[in-house]
């Protein structure tokens, strides 16, 4: 297809060498070169020109009401977006259901005796199965933590040690103290450091549950030895790191290993809170780790009780999640929500960048197992440079996993990401997601190409909890060969159940989708279906190959409106399917319906 390979020299690089989206944003997105009216003028150029440094947080509908020079002379990438004023709270704790209804349960996830998984099922495929190299890392600085001994005079800094003695006091390294359940038991005041040896492997879990200060936190993180830089946590069949109703923790520099996602039954980094206390415990920091061999998540973050709120104010950056069952990162819903409060959130201000969530293939049981990461009950959050690739392969259920995902939340942003080679046995599969229950919320500037579901799906199912979602928008994102799997889906999909998903717009995007072996009327660039309101489909770029369907509509066919798209078959088959009705132009489409009527729709 000599148009795609053109444009996909600018969009991704030669020889299917991705282009690093932070270090080349401003040829990464750069189609105007090749047809200056392709995308809004121009302005998607001016919007990926790296911002300059700014103490200015931006809502979500301020960004969307911005056009593009001023989103880039405003907006920082690294700076949580500042949810609008509302009366937040929290819902409810475990893996999101798609099957029709709500929330399955309010409590932590318990074992299952039918939770092994089969070591020799089948690994990922599709994809670049090389590890890619993290966008950006070198730009962003790690998180604010003072190193070892800069800390207020009062202050105390606690080393641990493999050859250490629990009867020591801890204040130097021949003075260090030995295991996880000693530290543990501290009784830690603001300012104070745990300092484990770095090289060295320490078995169980470690506890933090007294808090800092915002101007002295309390950090854990490893010292430099001959040995290493980084010390491991051994967790076993249990979790890691537990930072429990605590605030003002920096948690650095750690490796924490689970025995394995089949056999392990907790968590790798959790935060959670589950006092008395029914107000959000704020300001956690996890940078520079690596989590791993767990069954539920690499990190995650919980809210137990009857309590409405978690935690505000979370920041994970340069974290390395992987094999992990459910997911490499979660949000867990506050049960003291569900269902009476729809209106409040768990969660506010989460920060997850610079991260990669790979390889947590899933579980062979039926639940939803194998995400890479997702936000549930957040109010306020951002999902940016992050890659999440070959997860999700063991998932059996058919609400299955995504890359990148959001449900239940307000006010997310996922973009500057890469998700690719996701994999699925039952459902999804996917790239990226705006999921039952999201509002006002964006995704924008990714990539996604090669995953087993949709590129980009925003899809509200039956639900009586959060009865809509609306306000999204999909732009400016690149889609790739995505739903490889073959089922009936588009590269972007847009769905809905009995409840509606209403007021979205979906606009700059370009698809490119060739058959790949696949039952070509299957799959398409874009597919719309369901409960669908005020739906806006403008100034997308769709190439299709093999008599792939370029737009495949259902349903009440004005609920989704397309304006001024640019259809490209490169002389391949064109195909339309609206309302069941197949059409051969855009002309003929136009004749009978309503699209395409109030923009410039290009046939290239």
């Amino acid at each position: 297809m000599n148009l795609w390979r053109r444009i996909r020299r600018q969009l991704v690089g030669p020889k299917g060498r991705h282009v690093d989206f932070a270090h080349n944003r401003d040829t990464a997105f750069a189609l105007e070169t090749l047809e200056p009216r392709v995308l809004l003028s121009g302005d998607m150029a001016a919007a990926v020109i790296p911002p300059p440094p700014s103490q200015q947080s931006v809502s979500v509908a301020q960004l969307l009401t911005m056009d593009a020079s001023a989103f880039a002379a405003t907006a920082e990438p690294s700076t949580v977006v500042t949810p609008e004023p509302q009366a937040s709270t929290p819902p409810s704790l475990d893996t999101p259901s798609r099957n029709n209804n709500q929330e399955t349960s309010s409590s932590l996830p318990v074992n299952s005796a039918n939770s092994v998984s089969d070591e020799n099922s089948p690994s990922p495929t599709g994809g670049d199965t090389t590890t890619p190299t993290l966008p950006g890392e070198s730009d962003v600085p790690s998180s604010s933590a003072p190193t070892i001994g800069t800390t207020q005079s009062s202050s105390r800094t606690y080393f641990i040690s493999s050859t250490g003695n629990d009867a020591n006091d801890g204040s130097s390294t021949t003075q260090a103290l030995q295991s996880l359940a000693r530290v543990s038991a501290l009784n830690l005041m603001p300012g104070d450091i745990v300092a484990l040896e770095g090289g060295a492997s320490f078995s169980g879990t470690l506890t933090i549950h007294n808090s800092g200060l915002a101007v002295s936190p309390i950090q854990v993180t490893s010292y430099t030895t001959v040995a290493g830089d980084r010390a491991e946590i051994l967790a076993g069949h249990g979790d890691g790191v537990v930072v429990k109703n605590a605030e003002h923790v920096v948690i650095t520099n750690l490796k924490v290993t689970g025995a394995g996602a089949d056999v392990n039954n907790g968590q790798g980094i959790m935060i959670l809170h589950d006092d008395s206390n029914d107000q959000r415990l704020q300001d956690v920091q996890i940078d520079k780790v690596e989590a791993s061999g767990f069954r539920y998540a690499g990190i995650a973050m919980y809210t137990g009780g009857n309590l409405r709120y978690g935690y505000q104010d979370v920041r994970i950056t340069h974290a390395d999640v992987h094999d992990n069952g459910y997911a490499g990162m979660w949000t867990g819903s506050a049960p003291g929500n569900y269902p009476d409060h729809p209106e409040t959130y768990a969660y506010q201000n989460v920060y997850v960048g610079y991260s990669t969530f790979h390889d947590n293939q899933g579980l062979a049981i039926n639940q939803q197992t194998g995400n890479g990461i997702f936000l549930k009950d957040v109010d306020g959050g951002v999902i940016e440079h992050c890659q999440a690739y070959n997860n999700g392969a063991l998932n059996q259920s058919t609400n299955g996993p995504v890359g990148m995902w959001a449900i239940y939340s307000n006010n997310i942003v996922i973009q500057f990401n890469e998700s690719f080679g996701n994999r699925t046995q039952g459902g999804d599969g996917g790239g990226f997601d705006l999921d039952g229950g999201t509002t006002n919320s964006v995704m924008q500037y990714n990539y996604s190409h090669d995953n087993a579901g949709p590129g980009y799906l925003v899809y509200q199912f039956n639900d009586v909890y959060r009865a809509q979602s609306s306000g999204n928008v999909v732009r400016y994102n690149i889609s790739e060969n995505d739903v490889r799997r073959g089922e009936p889906s588009g590269a972007i999909d847009i769905r809905a159940q009995n409840s509606p998903e209403v007021n979205t717009q979906i606009y700059g995007n370009t698809v490119y989708l060739d058959n790949g072996g696949l039952n070509s009327i299957n799959v398409s660039a874009i597919r719309t279906s369901g409960n669908l309101s005020h739906v806006r489909i403008f100034n997308n770029f769709l190439i299709t190959s093999g008599g792939v369907r370029l737009v495949d509509t259902e349903g009440n066919l004005e609920a989704a409106l397309f304006q001024g798209n640019h259809y490209s078959t490169d002389g391949n088959p064109f195909v339309i399917s609206s309302g069941g009705v197949l059409y051969g132009s855009v002309d003929a489409w136009r004749t009978v319906t309503n699209q395409e009527r109030g923009g410039s729709p290009r046939m290239l």
